[in-house]
Formats: structure tokens, C-alpha cells, sequence
């Protein structure tokens, strides 16, 4: 069976579900029964999350066979790396894996998937929860291979990568049965992780399909010989440029299919276009840089997550004033805002220019991948040093029309109050 793009984005979804685990165990439920049971004692955001999840099965007659399918399987690892997948039997002798993204709703969570796996992923051959899915793998393999002819793999965001981990890593009578193998806007891999596991990647060739469709689904490195393609996605509205370009990353976002259920091309957003260079420089530095230079990339990380901070808490400050120039004073700090956090961004990338310099002079060009990597490195310098002046351009751009904004704004509301 081949898995249409809806349904696999539907199997990521419910992989982010925490479903009561005796009802799963007894095997009596399919996906739509238990969701149905979640839904009477859910509350709150819980309760909004499983309502979308039914209604974007509902939509359709091939989104409606997801409502049929059986949960056989759950791994759950969060207490240790974080990891959660479950094994989803659609019938007719087909399984499909599912694996969780990242999540953000405790420190622990944020620990585990962003620290440990999301940024670890830009320096690491194998992180804790890729460990924790190869050997999930293998577990149901031992236990189901018999019971199933293909198996699909699929996640989004870190579990978009988890996949074609598990894909790549698979027992070999296992991936002989895997057909199709979806990462969902996830990241990719380190240039250290593609040359530690070349020789399974060659036998992965042709199975792993890349969908990206924001800044995430760019990062870092893609999988020789999968299937790299964008798709077509909205962005949210009613929310602040930058962060609308982070919401982006949502799978509800992915709205446009064709009459068989496949999700429809586009093309890269701007912020996703921007971050490709910024990714480059992210893998290169981390493999090349140690010490003090690595400190400035993790600090200006820091920084923008401080700065995201700051900026809700003032935000609905303002918010809560209400009146229109409190409107009007919403929409021109949180362009403000932005500016600012661009210019931190330009300013961090120009730290790590002046560290992979000082790495490049200090290289001792003494043979000929030494003088191979004072290339890339030069390669390197001169994309971060023309992507921070461009940064540069649009900040300066960026106060000019605030600046031209705010005067008129100003004129019109005093002379309409």
C-alpha cells in the first residue's frame, strides 16, 4: 500500500495524542473510537487539539480510512530521551510508524527535544531519541515483521527526522518490507551523521521523501538520493511577522491536496529561504568551531528566545490597555521588536564569521584537505558576512518606514480624536 500525503500527516498527528493505554492495549478501538473517548474528558486545549485531529479526518473519503485504523504499538521513552512513536495497523497487511515532534510544555520537554535532540542533531552522528527509535525499530520487527507485508514511516518536525533515522537504520529484512518513509517539515541531518551511516543511506535509496514547507523543514542537511520537494502552506494570520513565519511549521497549516489526497507543491517562504544560509553556517560551525565561538551561536540563541519572551509579555501589556492607539502602539512595537531581533541575529552571525576566520588562519595548510577546508571555510565566511548585510539592510530599511509610520499615524489620530 502506498500512503497518501494527508494520511501520513494525519499519522503524525495522532502520534502527538496521549491516548489512554489500557483502551489501546485491549485492541477492541479504532483511531476514531478512541479519540472519541478522549474528547468526552478532555478540557481546554486538549479538548481544541482532538476536535481538529476528528475533523481533519472527516474531511474526506481518504482522510476518513485513518479513522479505522488500530493502534497496535506504542513506545513511550519521554521519561528517558524523550522519544514517543506508536504502530499504526491501516489493514490488508499494512502497518505504519509514527514518530512524535517536538514539544514544548515543560522544561523537560524542551530539554529533551530541543537541547538534546533538535540542536543536538547539528553536531551528533546519533542522539539519545534517534538511539531510542533505531531500537524501536528492531522491537517491531522481532515482534510484528511476520504479521505485516510494508510498513511506512513518517513524523513531523524532530519526529520527521526520527523517521528516516528509523528508515535508514532499520534491520534489513525490515527495511526490504518499508515502501515510503514522509519527513513532515523536519530537520535534516549533520554533514558527520550523512558520512557515519553513507553505507545505510545507500540502501535507504529511494524510500524517504522530504516534505518541507518553513524554516524548519530546511535545517541542516538532506538525505542523499530522497526526495526533497516544498509544499504549498499557510501562513497564520493576526500574528506578528516573525512569529507567524514560526507557526508556519504547523501540519494544519498544509490545507491544499489534490482528489487523491497528495498535498500540492509551492514554493519557499522567505524566512525559510533565509534560514538555508543560516543552517549551512549552523552545521559547518558546530563541526568546525569549539570553545568560545560555539558559546556566541548558543548565546545568541538564548538571546532570541529572551527576546520572544519579552516581547508576548510586553504585547498583551499593551494589549490590556486597550483604546486604538494602544492598537496602534501593538502594531508598530512589534515591527520594532522584530528589527531589534534581526539585528541580534546579524550581530551573533558576525561573531561566528570572525571565529571560523581565526579558525581558518590558524589551520595549518599542510596537505590537500587541509587546503580543501581553508576553501569552505573562505566559502563560509563570505556567505555569512553577505547574509548579515543583508540582515543589516532590511533592519535599517525596516526603522526607516517605522520611523515614516509612526509620524503620519500620529497626525492622523490627533486630528481624528
Amino acid at each position: 500500500m502506498s500512503y497518501r500525503d494527508i494520511q501520513m500527516i494525519i499519522a503524525s498527528q495522532i502520534a502527538y495524542i496521549d491516548f489512554d493505554r489500557d483502551a489501546v492495549d485491549s485492541g477492541q478501538y479504532t483511531v476514531r473510537e478512541l479519540l472519541d473517548m478522549e474528547l468526552e474528558a478532555a478540557e481546554g486545549d486538549r479538548k481544541d487539539t482532538i476536535q481538529k485531529l476528528l475533523d481533519r479526518i472527516n474531511e474526506n473519503p481518504v482522510s476518513q480510512e485513518c479513522g479505522n485504523w488500530k493502534i497496535r504499538d506504542i513506545r513511550d521513552n519521554q521519561s528517558s530521551s524523550g522519544m514517543y512513536a506508536c504502530l499504526l495497523d491501516s489493514g490488508d497487511g499494512d502497518a505504519l510508524v509514527a514518530f512524535r515532534g517536538s514539544e514544548s510544555e515543560s522544561w523537560d520537554d524542551i530539554q529533551k527535544d530541543w537541547i538534546q535532540s533538535d540542536i543536538g542533531l547539528a553536531n551528533s552522528i546519533l542522539t539519545p531519541q534517534q538511539a531510542t527509535a533505531q531500537k524501536y525499530m528492531e522491537d517491531i520487527y522481532r515482534k510484528y515483521g511476520g504479521q505485516y507485508d510494508n510498513f511506512g514511516l513518517t513524523g513531523h518536525s524532530l519526529g520527521g527526522n526520527l523517521a528516516e533515522h528509523a528508515a535508514i537504520t532499520a534491520p534489513d529484512g525490515m527495511r526490504n518490507k518499508i515502501s515510503q518513509c514522509v519527513n513532515l517539515d523536519g530537520p535534516g541531518f549533520s554533514k558527520q551523521y550523512l558520512i557515519a551511516h553513507a553505507n545505510d543511506i545507500g540502501k535507504s535509496k529511494g524510500i524517504i521523501t522530504h516534505y518541507q514547507w518553513s524554516w524548519c523543514g530546511g535545517l541542516l542537511n538532506r538525505v542523499p538520493g530522497s526526495d526533497f520537494r516544498t509544499l504549498e502552506a499557510d501562513t497564520p494570520k493576526g500574528k506578528g511577522l516573525l512569529e507567524s513565519m514560526l507557526w508556519r511549521h504547523d501540519t494544519y497549516n498544509v490545507v491544499k491536496f489534490d482528489e487523491n489526497g497528495n498535498a500540492v507543491y509551492g514554493k519557499k517562504d522567505w524566512f525559510a529561504s533565509l534560514a538555508d544560509p543560516l543552517s549551512e553556517a549552523l552545521d559547518y560551525s558546530l563541526f568546525l568551531i569549539t570553545g568560545g565561538a560555539a558559546a556566541v551561536l548558543f548565546n545568541t540563541i538564548d538571546a532570541i528566545k529572551d527576546g520572544f519572551e519579552n516581547l508576548w509579555k510586553q504585547w498583551t501589556d499593551i494589549l490590556s490597555s486597550g483604546g486604538r492607539q494602544a492598537q496602534f502602539e501593538v502594531n508598530i512595537y512589534a515591527v520594532d521588536r522584530e528589527i531589534e531581533e534581526l539585528a541580534e541575529i546579524s550581530s551573533g552571525l558576525k561573531e561566528i564569521k570572525e571565529g571560523v576566520e581565526k579558525i581558518q588562519r590558524e589551520l595549518a595548510f599542510d596537505s590537500i584537505a587541509a587546503g580543501y577546508v581553508k576553501l569552505k571555510l573562505w566559502g563560509l565566511t563570505n556567505s555569512i558576512e553577505q547574509d548579515a548585510r543583508k540582515m543589516d539592510i532590511y533592519c535599517q530599511t525596516g526603522r526607516d518606514c517605522t520611523q515614516c509610520y509612526r509620524s503620519y499615524e500620529v497626525k492622523i489620530v490627533d486630528n481624528y480624536t
